[in-house]
C-alpha cells in the first residue's frame, strides 16, 4: 500500500492513541462498574428484606424472584467484565509515567506532522526563484517493501 510519510506516521500512531483509550477506559470502567455493584447489593438487599418482612403472596413472590434473578445475572455480567479489565487497570494504575510519555510522543509526532504539512520551499539564491515557494508535494510510496 503506497503512502506518504505523513499518512504511515498517522496511522501507527493512531494505535498508541487507541492503547492510551483503552487504559482510559480500563480505569473509568472500573469505577463505574464497582459502583454499579454496590447498588446492586443495595437492590439485592431491599428485595431479600421486603421478602423476609412482608406478607407473602406466591404471585408477588414469583414476580420478586424474578427480578431478583435478574438482577444477580446483571451483577455476575459485571462482576465478570470488572475481573477481565482489573490486569489492564491495573497496569494503567502502576504506570502513570508512561501514559504522560506516549502522550508527549504522540503531541511531537502530531507537532512534526503540521510542520512538514506546511513545508515550502524558501530559496537560497536568485537562481531558485522559479521554485521559490512551493509546496513540498508529499511522495507516496510502498513502505512495506522499503523496508524489506
Amino acid at each position: 500500500m503506497k503512502e506518504t510519510a505523513i499518512e504511515r506516521a498517522l496511522r501507527e500512531m493512531l494505535k498508541v492513541q487507541n492503547f492510551l483509550e483503552l487504559l482510559d477506559t480500563a480505569k473509568k470502567q472500573n469505577v463505574k462498574f464497582i459502583n454499579k455493584v454496590h447498588d446492586m447489593n443495595a437492590q439485592q438487599q431491599d428485595l431479600l428484606h421486603e421478602l423476609e418482612l412482608k406478607q407473602f403472596y406466591s404471585s408477588e413472590g414469583a414476580r420478586k424472584a424474578k427480578m431478583l434473578r435478574q438482577l444477580r445475572q446483571e451483577r455476575r455480567a459485571i462482576k465478570d467484565t470488572l475481573d477481565l479489565w482489573r490486569p489492564l487497570k491495573n497496569f494503567a494504575n502502576k504506570h502513570p509515567e508512561l501514559k504522560e510519555e506516549l502522550g508527549a510522543v504522540l503531541q511531537e509526532v502530531t507537532d512534526i506532522v503540521k510542520e512538514q504539512s506546511n513545508r515550502y520551499y524558501c530559496p537560497r539564491s536568485k537562481q531558485g526563484e522559479p521554485v521559490a515557494y512551493r509546496h513540498y508535494a508529499p511522495t507516496k510510496i510502498d513502505f512495506d517493501k522499503a523496508l524489506n
